[in-house]
């Protein structure tokens, strides 16, 4: 048993050393939240452009955004060309969130 626990430790090390995104386990809290219904208003509070693009991509559309999205939806952001709300919408109406049946819960809070 300590074998399987110390490979799956160091596999989990290696892993965020060579991520830029942090593993991130469910937890009590989170529960109730998924790709399937994740609450508009914590994409929303995301500090940090780059961070709010990357977890948007994470939770709408299940996977990483790609480095000319990435690119694209960062300066459209700081050129104030597009707002968060309207990238948030964007992703969600995408044939990929289509295809993925993933949701965005507009509840506010």
């Amino acid at each position: 048993m300590n074998k399987i626990c110390n490979l799956y430790n160091k596999i989990v090390l290696e892993i965020q050393n060579n991520s830029d995104r942090e593993l991130d386990f469910e937890n009590v809290d989170g529960i109730y939240e998924s790709i399937f219904n994740f609450p508009s208003y914590k994409l929303l509070a995301i500090k940090g452009d780059s961070a709010f693009i990357k977890e948007c991509y994470y939770k709408i559309l299940d996977r990483p955004v790609d480095p000319i999205a990435y690119k694209l939806l960062l300066t459209r952001l700081k050129n104030k060309q597009n707002s968060r709300l309207y990238i948030i919408k964007e992703l969600t109406n995408s044939q990929e969130a289509i295809i993925k049946c993933t949701k965005i819960d507009w509840e506010n809070r």
